[in-house]
């Protein structure tokens, strides 16, 4: 590719970005097409939506530079990076003196934090109790409806790009129909 990358690195965590991660607030442009790249790769049905840019081809050997690239500068940076920084020989000390204050701490006893637990694992049961209850009556009586998940519709709207509405309604009504 012939154009300019900065690939950024994070050498506490030894972190390349390779995928979405090279825009600002719009991350359309991606160094290679992976799992994580979206589908607007061309342009969508939005005509002011921009298309997804992938700087490196899926030719072997566009793709095989890039690999040459990645293990030879970017993995070797890193590991300098890595060899160099204070932070990374700092981090045992950070280390003990965090885990001595954590282990400090989970010795005293909090009543008001586990009584807080409590409640919220006692509410999360209740909820997945009466989840499974309407799925099994859902069941019995046949209403697909109330089998689906509950992020259908949000998910109808984003795959088709509509907006909540009448649309929606029609589709799921249609799904209850098929069924």
């Amino acid at each position: 590719t012939n154009q300019v990358v900065s690939v950024p690195t994070a050498p506490a965590e030894g972190l390349v970005l390779s995928s979405c991660g090279f825009g600002a607030k719009q991350h359309l442009i991606s160094l290679l097409r992976d799992h994580n790249t979206p589908r607007n790769l061309s342009v969508t049905v939005n005509p002011n939506q921009a298309p997804h840019r992938v700087l490196v081809s899926d030719t072997d050997a566009e793709l095989h530079q890039m690999l040459r690239f990645r293990n030879e500068v970017i993995y070797k940076e890193v590991a300098r990076m890595w060899r160099e920084s204070d932070l990374v020989a700092a981090w045992p000390e950070h280390f003990a003196s965090w885990s001595a204050t954590l282990n400090a701490q989970s010795n005293d006893n909090h009543p008001e934090i586990l009584a807080a637990l409590q409640t919220v694992l006692e509410n999360d049961a209740g909820k997945a109790a009466n989840s499974e209850r309407v799925v099994r009556e859902a069941r019995v009586t046949g209403d697909a409806l109330k089998v689906l998940p509950r992020g259908f519709n949000t998910a109808v709207c984003i795959h088709f790009g509509i907006t909540p509405g009448v649309y929606v309604t029609d589709v799921v009504a249609g799904v209850k129909r098929v069924h």
